[in-house]
């Protein structure tokens, strides 16, 4: 079985897709994974012939935890609909029930299948000593021995028993990182598997399926009178694509933009320096969005401004007029912010390095470019250009600014070249 990647740009119609093929199969079995609990429910009522049920911890039956109804929903061989934290503490328990079921996964937005734990090295001292581990290169497999449950290890038991943790030591600062890395097994027990995201190259999920040799393959959309629909090519690029430069207006100053020349500027690293050069950059980068926002933009109303930074940086980027108007700089898969116009995005992404390094060292090939440049598209389309109205927005780290204005003049080329068939 490969699994089947759906890698098209948002509004490509990757969800209704997905609707209209689990409506098409009334027959199979599915259960659909998604970030947010609002899409959990579109998807309950947009197929209502195949009756989909969420977990829930309002059951006294299953000591009112999700993951209990969880296992029951799959034991009943119900169709299911759920987000990526649920799914992520599916059980090895779980994949006999899953093959036997016949499921269909449906993962919409790339899973985070490495994800870092909050297990230090003391901590594994004690559970080796407790005899619950076993260790095979730099992969860790934790063996519970009994049944336990409510103490103050059990949300490391729940999760290794889907889950198996990583061992990433940071040679310079002498420290032990753990990460969990979601099971190949319970992936592979699925009939059949498609994960619906963008820019999937430069996804976690895309180095785990070549680090752990899981199948995959590329499908694309294809839009008809019917609606939209999976094809074994990719044939719909949607017509808001040639426009993109006429809809997002990049903020264009040299002096405000100057405070994210250097490369590093504006990284997670930088928010933490203390230096005093660091600290006039930051008092600056303070004064430019209030500017932006305030100054550029005292036109737009202020309910239409949206921000983000790192949690490092939030207290100090906070102002007048823009005070609760920022969100995860990472946000993705909502529509609760689809009136914002004017945006500030106070970030530059780089990976964590001791998963970059981890994944270096497994041979893979990263596109942390791609990989910062997916974060920030996701971010965006949360606003008013994913309904086709124009945005302002500043972005003071240059890095960051040139990847979205390279983007932009890339997919807008692809348009003309694979929908008009002429150059842009």
């Amino acid at each position: 079985m490969a699994i089947k990647v759906c890698d098209a740009i948002m509004g490509s119609g990757k969800s209704s897709a997905a609707i209209n093929y689990m409506n098409a199969h009334p027959t199979q079995k599915f259960i659909y994974i998604t970030p947010y609990l609002e899409e959990a429910a579109r998807i309950r009522n947009s197929c209502p012939d195949l009756h989909f049920k969420e977990p829930s911890n309002k059951i006294p039956e299953f000591d009112f935890r999700k993951f209990k109804h969880t296992i029951e929903l799959i034991n009943a061989g119900e169709n299911i609909t759920s987000t990526h934290n649920m799914f992520l503490r599916y059980s090895d328990d779980m994949i006999d029930m899953i093959r036997k079921q016949g499921y269909t996964l449906i993962v919409d937005e790339a899973v985070e299948v490495l994800r870092p734990s909050s297990i230090t090295k003391s901590d594994m001292m004690l559970l080796e000593s407790a005899g619950w581990v076993s260790k095979e290169g730099d992969v860790i497999k934790l063996l519970p021995s009994f049944n336990y449950e409510y103490g103050l290890a059990s949300e490391i038991v729940a999760l290794s028993k889907g889950n198996r943790l990583v061992d990433m030591p940071d040679v310079k600062q002498g420290n032990v990182y753990y990460y969990w890395l979601f099971s190949k097994d319970i992936l592979m027990a699925f009939k059949d598997v498609f994960v619906l995201t963008y820019l999937f190259e430069a996804q976690t999920m895309k180095y785990y399926f070549d680090i752990a040799d899981i199948p995959y393959r590329y499908i694309g959309i294809v839009k008809d009178k019917k609606g939209f629909h999976f094809s074994e090519t990719p044939q719909y690029i949607p017509e808001y694509t040639k426009e993109l430069s006429s809809k997002i207006h990049i903020f264009d100053n040299d002096k405000i933009n100057s405070v994210g020349d250097d490369k590093h500027a504006l990284s997670f690293t930088w928010f933490k320096k203390s230096t005093e050069a660091v600290k006039n950059n930051k008092e600056a980068l303070k004064k430019n969005v209030y500017n932006f926002f305030i100054n550029y933009h005292r036109d737009k109303p202020s309910n239409t401004r949206l921000w983000a930074t790192y949690k490092t940086g939030q207290s100090l980027l906070r102002g007048k007029g823009y005070f609760y108007s920022d969100i995860a700089f990472n946000t993705k898969a909502t529509n609760d912010y689809r009136d914002k116009q004017v945006l500030a995005y106070c970030v530059n992404i780089f990976m964590q390095p001791n998963e970059k390094q981890y994944l270096l060292n497994s041979g893979v090939d990263i596109q942390e470019d791609r990989y910062a440049l997916s974060v920030m598209i996701q971010w965006i389309w949360r606003s008013a250009i994913r309904d086709g109205k124009e945005i302002w927005i500043y972005i003071p780290s240059k890095r960051m600014r040139t990847l979205l204005q390279d983007w932009i003049e890339e997919t807008e080329r692809k348009y003309y070249i694979h929908i008009k068939g002429e150059t842009a």
